[in-house]
C-alpha cells in the first residue's frame, strides 16, 4: 500500500508481514519460530520486536531501524539498510544478524550470547560482554567492550576499532585493519597474514603480532605492551615512557613494512620506554635516547644500526648481539654482559680496553663505546663473525662443574672424563653420541663478584623426589628441566636448598653438546645439553670444534623446550620447590653482622657479632648443608674494635677430592649465613682421577655404576 503507515501490529507464529513501496510499519511484534517479516524496496520497518525464533529480512531498497532482536534472526540483503538494531538473548533460540554483501548496517548493539556476521558493511557497532562480531566485509567504528569479541576475517577491511578493558579482537589472515585503539585490559591479536596499521596501545592494553603478521605505525603508550612472536614483524614503532616492545624468539622490528633495514628514526623509543629483543629477534634502525631509556638484547637477540645517546643504556646479555657498521659512533652506555657480543662490519677490526672504554678500530676509523660494566682485557675475545665482520665477545659461563656425574649407556661418568663419541642417555631414554665438549676455567680474581660466573649449588633432594641424588653444581645460566620447561639455575636460588656461591677459589666448567639440544641426566636429574646460541667462543677449546667440523654451517639456536626466566610458570615452580622451607628468619631473631674472610683446606676465619651486644656469638660451620663443627666468635679483631673474630680449625682438613660448599651461621634455627658465603672450594683438578676412584669404590658416595677413566 503506497505511503501506508501501520503501528502496534502483532504478528504471531506462522504470520507473514510484508512492507513495500513506501509503506512504514512501526512497533510491530514478530513472535514465534514460523514468523517472518520482509521489508521490500521502499518499505520501512521501525521500532519492531522480533523474538522466539522469528526472522526479519531487509531486501534491496528496504530499510529497518530500531529493531529489538531477541532470540531471532535478522538479515540485511544487498542494497538493504538497517540502523540501531539491538541483539539480545534469553536462551530460547539463537540470536543472529546477517549482513549480506552489499548490505549496510549502522549502530548495531551486540549483546551477550549473540552474533553479528558482516559480509557487507557495518559501522558504529558496539560489541558488549559475551557478544561476538565476525567481519568478512567492511567494518568501521567498532567498539569492543569488556568480554566482547570481534574477529576480522579473511579479506575483510576494518577501521577505527576501539578495544576496551576485557575486550578481544582477532585480525585473521588477509585482513587490513587501521586505526586500532587498545585500552587498559584490551587485547588485540594480529594473526598470520593480517596487517594492522595506526595502532595506539594504551596503558594496560596489549597487542600481539603472530607469525607472518605485520603491525605498522604503532604507538605504545605508558603501560602498553606490544609483543612480536616468531615470524611476526612490526615497523615504525614509537615506544612512550614505560611502554614495552617485546620481541619474542624470531620476532622482528624494522623500519619499513617490507622488512628492509630502516633508518635511525624508524623505531623511536622515548625516555622511559623499554625495548626487549630475545632469541632470534631482530631490531633495526633504533634510536635509544634519554637517561631513563633502556634497551635489552637477550640471548639470540640482535640490535642493528642503533643510535644510543643522551644517557640511554643498552644491555647486551649472554647470547645477544649488537651489530654496528665500521664507522661506529653514537654508542655510549653499552653494558656488555658475559656471553654478549658486538659484531663490527669489518673483517680487519680490532678492539682494546682501557678502564671502561672499549676502542674499536676498523681501517682508518676508530670509535669508542663507554662500557657500563666492570671488565678486564682478559674477558674480551676477537674472532671472525663468519660473514665478513669481526666479533667482539665477552666470556659467559659454561655449565656443569667438575665431578658432575652424567648418565651414559655404560653408567655414570664424571663430566670432565667424557669423550667425544661417548653415548649419553637422554630423558627420553635415548642413547645419543657426544658431538663436542666445551671446557672453561675461572680463577678467583676473575669470578669474584660476577653473578654470571659464580656457580649455583642445587643440594641433594632440592628438586623433589630425592633429586638430585647428590649436590649438583652448575653455572648460573645453566637450565634445569622442570615441569616441562627449562629454568636457569639462578632463577631457582632460594638461599637454603639452592644457593649461589659468594666466593670461590677456582671453578672449572664443562658442557656437553649433542647433534641437537636435549635433556641429559646429571646426578639423577634432568638438565640441558649445550646449544650454540653464539656462546661457543667463551670456551677455551672453542677452536677445536672448527677443526673437527670445518664444514659446519652456523644456524639459529633451536631449544628442545621452552625457556622460562620469569612469570607465572616460574613462580609456580619456585612455590613447589620451596614449599615447607623456612623463610630464612626466626621469630624474635636478633640481627647478626658477620663476614667470612677466608676458607682454606684446614682453616676457616672471619668475624660475627650481634648488633648492639658485646656478648660473643656462637656459630656453626656447614659443608654442603651439614654441620661439621661449631666455634665461638670471641677473638680480638683490632680492625673492628671488638672481640668478635673466629678461627675454625678443620679436623683432618677439607678433602681436595670433593667439592665443598662452606657456610657459617649463628647457632639458631633458620639463621642467615654470614657474608661472603657460600664459599666454594672446588675439586682439585690434578686429583680428578682419585675422585673417580673413590666414587667407584663407594668411599665418596654409596652409588654404584660409576665409570672410571684414568689419565693417559
Amino acid at each position: 500500500m503506497s505511503s501506508a503507515i501501520s503501528s502496534g501490529v502483532l504478528i504471531y507464529s506462522s504470520g507473514v508481514l510484508v512492507s513495500s513501496a513506501a509503506g512504514v510499519l512501526s512497533g510491530a511484534v514478530l513472535s514465534g519460530s514460523a514468523m517472518s517479516a520482509v521489508v521490500l524496496s521502499g518499505g520501512s520497518l521501525v521500532s519492531a520486536t522480533a523474538e522466539d525464533g522469528a526472522t526479519v529480512t531487509v531486501s534491496s531498497g528496504g530499510a529497518m531501524s530500531g529493531l529489538q532482536n531477541t532470540d531471532a534472526t535478522d538479515t540485511v540483503l544487498s542494497g538493504g539498510l538497517a540502523t540501531g538494531t539491538v541483539l539480545s538473548a534469553t536462551g530460547f533460540a539463537d540470536t543472529f544478524e546477517f549482513v549480506s554483501a552489499g548490505g549496510v548496517v549502522t549502530g548495531t548493539t551486540i549483546g551477550a550470547d549473540t552474533t553479528q556476521f558482516v559480509f557487507g558493511a557495518a559501522s558504529g557497532t558496539t560489541v558488549e560482554s559475551g557478544g561476538a562480531q565476525d567481519v568478512f566485509g567492511v567494518a568501521n567504528g567498532v567498539t569492543v567492550s569488556s568480554g566482547g569479541e570481534a574477529t576480522i576475517g579473511a579479506g575483510a577491511v576494518a577501521s577505527d576499532v576501539t578495544v576496551s578493558s576485557g575486550g578481544y579482537v582477532a585480525l585473521a589472515a588477509g585482513t587490513t585493519t587501521t586505526g586500532i585503539a587498545v585500552s587498559a585490559g584490551g587485547y588485540v591479536a594480529v594473526m598470520s597474514g593480517a596487517v594492522a596499521g595506526n595502532t595506539v596501545i594504551g596503558s594496560g592494553g596489549s597487542l600481539t603480532v603472530r607469525p607472518g603478521a605485520l603491525a605498522s605505525d604503532v604507538v605504545i603508550s605508558s603501560g602498553g605492551i606490544e609483543t612480536v612472536e616468531s615470524g611476526g614483524v612490526t615497523s615504525n614503532v614509537a615506544v612512550m615512557p614505560d611502554g614495552t616492545l617485546n620481541l619474542e624468539p624470531g620476532g622482528s622490528a624494522y623500519g619499513t613494512s617490507t622488512g628492509s633495514a630502516g633508518s635511525a628514526a624508524d623505531v623511536l623509543i622515548y625516555s622511559g620506554g623499554v625495548l626487549v629483543s630475545s632469541a632470534s629477534g631482530v631490531v633495526s634502525g633504533v634510536v635509544v635516547s634519554g637517561s631513563a631509556m633502556s634497551a635489552g638484547i637477550l640471548s639470540g637477540g640482535t640490535l642493528v644500526d642503533a643510535t644510543v645517546e643522551d644517557g640511554a643504556q643498552v644491555t647486551v646479555s649472554s647470547g645477544g648481539t649488537l651489530i654496528v657498521d665500521s664507522a661506529g659512533g653514537g654508542y655510549d652506555g653499552i653494558t656488555l654482559m658475559s656471553g654478549g657480543a658486538i659484531d663490527v662490519a669489518d673483517a680487519t677490526a680490532t678492539a682494546s680496553l682501557s678502564g671502561d672504554v672499549l676502542t674499536v678500530t676498523a681501517g682508518a676509523v676508530s670509535w669508542q663505546a663507554d662500557l657500563s660494566g666492570d671488565y678486564t682485557q682478559e674477558y674480551f675475545h676477537i674472532s671472525s663473525s663468519g660473514d665478513g665482520g669481526t666479533l667482539i665477545t665477552v666470556d659467559g659461563t659454561p655449565c656443569y662443574c667438575r665431578g658432575t656425574l652424567i648418565l651414559t649407556d655404560a653408567g655414570e661418568v664424571a663430566v670432565e672424563d667424557l669423550r667425544i663419541g661417548d653415548r649419553v642417555m637422554t630423558l627420553a631414554g635415548e642413547a645419543r653420541a657426544i658431538r663436542w665438549i666445551g671446557r672453561r676455567r675461572y680463577a678467583r680474581q676473575f669470578a669474584a663478584g660476577n653473578r654470571d660466573i659464580l656457580p649455583v649449588v642445587i643440594r641433594a633432594g632440592a628438586l623433589g623426589d630425592e633429586l638430585p641424588r647428590r649436590d649438583l653444581s652448575v653455572s648460573p645460566l645453566h637450565a634445569m628441566y622442570l615441569d616441562g620447561v627449562l629454568v636457569p639455575a639462578l632463577a631457582l636460588v632460594n638461599g637454603r636448598t639452592i644457593v649461589q656461591a659468594e666466593q670461590i677459589d677456582e671453578v672449572a666448567y664443562f658442557h656437553v653438546e649433542l647433534e641437537s639440544h636435549d635433556i641429559l641426566i646429571a646426578e639423577g636429574t634432568a638438565s640441558e645439553s649445550f646449544v650454540d646460541d653464539g656462546s661457543r667462543g667463551m670456551f677455551h677449546n672453542a677452536g677445536e670444534y672448527d677443526g673437527l667440523y670445518p664444514e659446519a654451517v652456523g644456524a639459529p639456536a633451536m631449544y628442545c623446550a621452552p625457556r622460562v626466566e620469569e612469570g607465572e610458570a616460574l613462580a609456580a615452580i619456585r612455590a613447589r620447590l620451596n614449599r615447607g622451607l623456612a623463610d630464612g628468619s626466626e621469630a624474635g631473631a636478633v640481627s647478626v653482622s658477620g663476614y667470612v674472610d677466608a676458607v682454606e683446606r684446614h682453616r676457616i676465619t672471619g668475624w660475627a657479632r650481634v648488633d648492639g651486644d658485646t656478648a660473643p656469638v656462637r656459630l656453626q660451620i656447614l659443608d654442603r648443608g651439614v654441620t661439621i663443627g661449631e666455634v665461638v666468635a670471641n677473638r680480638a679483631r683490632p680492625d673492628l674494635g671488638a672481640r668478635c673474630g673466629f678461627c675454625f680449625e678443620v679436623s683432618g682438613g677439607l678433602s681436595p677430592l670433593e667439592r665443598h660448599v662452606i657456610e657459617v651461621r649463628r647457632v639458631a634455627s633458620g639463621a642467615q649465613a654470614l657474608g661472603n658465603t657460600p664459599w666454594i672450594l672446588d675439586i682439585d683438578g690434578n686429583l680428578a682421577g682419585a675422585v673417580l676412584l673413590e666414587a667407584s669404590s663407594g668411599v665418596q658416595n654409596e652409588r654404584s655404576g660409576v665409570v672410571m677413566r684414568m689419565a693417559g
